[in-house]
């Protein structure tokens, strides 16, 4: 999926085409850019991995219906959504593959690195998992209790491998999402079976200015349907009524610190967490839950 990546496509191309696991197909989906991206993408037409190429006529602005839309194009039985402005190590897929078949995985993952626009490494990710280069595996719904109830580890869609069967299964809620659907989607699948996590940090998670998650962070969004999510946690019983009162402490402190766009926008993201109001009608809420 890409929308104004033109400059990083190439390197973006190349590390898929590149990868030791070869069984692949792949799919294009460009959502209306206004940069030279067509032009990059068409010098990938003849290419015999690339099956299709799907330019949309206008903006969709909602980048988990371009998900929907490349599982439901996807003719194999596992989909990797290798996001435009990232790239890997050539053995990313080989690693995960063997990971997802060995411990029949719904979905597997591993450590991204984070990178700054021009590439240059600057940290990893997914601080809350294992650091020791290991390979780990967990029961869905203890993956989400123990992982997944705290925020989304899985921070970036190009370190992940999942079941195409899964994913069309699920609900298609997420796709409401503009910044936080990720999470809910993985919370949904994981609750459909095994999920497997390589340590080593083979995705190359770029950050930069155009970078979608970073603007939703800004603007508040993600924190926003952050709080859906714990919603969701907490009515279908994957997170315990202790625990969902130490997150919402914690996510209030977090986001009073936070650098947002405007003053006005924290204290809406607040409000919204509860902050600042009698919570009552929460712990209501929460009793009825559990």
């Amino acid at each position: 999926p890409n929308y104004n990546h033109a400059r990083f496509l190439d390197e973006r191309m190349q590390s898929v085409l590149g990868q030791t696991y070869q069984n692949i197909e792949v799919i294009i989906l460009d959502d209306c850019s206004t940069d030279n991206s067509r032009e990059v993408i068409e010098r990938y037409r003849n290419d015999p991995k690339v099956t299709k190429i799907v330019y949309n006529d206008s903006n969709t602005g909602k980048p988990f219906q371009q998900w929907n839309k490349g599982i439901g194009l996807a003719a194999g039985d596992i989909i990797w959504l290798a996001e435009s402005d990232d790239t890997c190590d050539a053995e990313m897929l080989e690693r995960l593959v063997k990971l997802y078949m060995a411990h029949d995985c719904v979905y597997c993952f591993c450590r991204s690195l984070l990178t700054y626009e021009d590439g240059t490494a600057y940290g990893a990710g997914n601080q809350s998992m294992p650091n020791e280069e290991v390979e780990q595996c967990w029961r869905g719904t203890d993956f989400i209790r123990e992982k997944l109830s705290v925020g989304n580890v899985v921070t970036n869609a190009s370190s992940v491998i999942f079941s195409k069967a899964a994913a069309l299964s699920v609900d298609h809620g997420f796709e409401r999402y503009r910044g936080s659907g990720d999470w809910l989607f993985w919370i949904e699948m994981a609750e459909k079976g095994n999920v497997g996590f390589d340590s080593r940090a083979m995705n190359h998670f770029r950050q930069h200015g155009n970078n979608t998650t970073q603007k939703f962070y800004r603007n508040g969004t993600d924190m926003i349907e952050d709080h859906s999510i714990w919603l969701y946690l907490c009515e279908h019983g994957l997170v315990s009524r202790k625990k969902a009162w130490e997150l919402q402490k914690y996510r209030i402190m977090w986001q009073m610190g936070y650098e947002f766009e405007s003053e006005e926008i924290r204290r809406n993201v607040l409000r919204t967490w509860g902050y600042g109001r009698p919570l009552t009608r929460l712990r209501v809420f929460l009793a009825r839950a559990f």
